[in-house]
């Protein structure tokens, strides 16, 4: 499960940042997860669940935000959201205008967005 992994270095992060601004008390944790990052939002909150007791976010709350992805073909320009060209979650995506592969523009990544 890369979610773990992917969790600790949120926590990580999220840790560092809130002392960096000196904050006593962190109540919320906001992670921006891309439909193409092929992470499960499920196990990253559990993750979170597991990770949390004993740091400076035993007591945040988790905010999962899911970012949609985005499609490019290089090859004639065109644009897509996966969901609504009923591509498949995960590469390679296959033009369905030209047939020619397809890059991922938004959505690939997972981001820690804030910590208050």
């Amino acid at each position: 499960m890369h979610e773990y992994g992917l969790m600790e270095d949120i926590v990580a992060d999220a840790t560092e940042e809130a002392r960096r601004r000196r904050t006593q008390s962190i109540r919320n944790v906001r992670v921006e997860v891309g439909e193409l990052s092929a992470a499960s939002t499920e196990a990253l909150a559990t993750a979170f669940e597991t990770l949390a007791p004993g740091t400076d976010l035993e007591h945040a709350r988790l905010e999962l935000t899911v970012v949609p992805g985005e499609l490019r073909c290089d090859a004639c320009g065109s644009c897509v959201s996966p969901r609504d060209a009923d591509l498949d979650p995960g590469p390679p995506w296959m033009c369905p205008t030209c047939g020619s592969l397809m890059r991922a523009t938004k959505g690939k990544d997972i981001v820690l967005a804030d910590v208050s």
